[in-house]
């Protein structure tokens, strides 16, 4: 099973990317927030959702493809230090993916518009990406298996730039996907990861900070800082109305 390509509804992902935007905003757990930054992060969302495309493109290797820390997809080696917290007797499939929400311009130059369109297009990768592991889940392992977040460049010990790496064993031309001379990906809002499938939840590798095997040189979270992030773009937006 190679370069299966798969669009999914946006109308389907809207509510899921809602979620993810008030988790990455924080914009409705405040009292006092300005009913204006309400509205503009609506706006927002209706300028850019016409040209929303969720479009992934994936592969399947057997459970021989990882070893030790790698991940090994046809001769092209990936180092992931999650990998080690794997029980191989249990495991079944890697999915390998690629997947983005399309090219979508900037309607505006206000910061605050570009703030909440970085956001809205994080949320619905990020709801794409669910879409894609569901999928799997659902259609092609129908149900049986035990199936892991996603792992890939920049998180839990695979470095940054080994995303070219997946250009090499995808078709990802195919969903529109090149890199950029800069070393990120084009559109600049996708995802390149890999999902494990395992016969039971328990022998797959943890996601979270408390049980990580990477460190701050490799993770982007680390690098990006924990305390930053929402709560500060919040008091920038709500200097710009006040």
């Amino acid at each position: 099973m190679k370069n299966i390509i798969i669009q999914f509804d946006k109308n389907e992902a809207k509510e899921r990317a809602l979620e993810y935007f008030l988790d990455i905003c924080g914009l409705y757990r405040r009292k006092d927030i300005n009913p204006m930054l309400v509205e503009e992060s609506l706006k927002t969302l209706d300028d850019i959702f016409d040209r929303i495309k969720i479009n992934a493109i994936f592969s399947k290797y057997e459970a021989e493809s990882i070893q030790g820390k790698r991940l090994i997809c046809d001769g092209i080696s990936f180092k992931c230090n999650a990998l080690t917290q794997v029980l191989m007797d249990d495991i079944v499939n890697v999915f390998i993916y690629m997947l983005n929400i399309g090219d979508i311009p900037l309607a505006h130059n206000r910061v605050l518009y570009q703030v909440y369109y970085d956001m809205w297009l994080t949320a619905f990768v990020d709801a794409g990406r669910d879409m894609l592991q569901e999928y799997i889940k659902l259609n092609i392992l129908q149900n049986n298996f035990a199936i892991s977040d996603s792992f890939g460049p920049g998180f839990f010990g695979m470095p940054a730039q080994d995303v070219e790496k997946f250009f090499y064993v995808l078709n990802a031309d195919k969903i529109g996907a090149s890199m950029r001379p800069d070393g990120l990906m084009n559109p600049i809002k996708s995802y390149a990861g890999f999902f494990i499938v395992s016969t039971k939840e328990e022998a797959l590798p943890s996601k979270d900070c408390e049980n990580c095997l990477s460190s701050r040189k490799t993770c982007s979270y680390c690098k990006s800082g924990r305390e930053r992030g929402a709560p500060e773009e919040l008091r920038f937006m709500a200097q710009s109305y006040s």
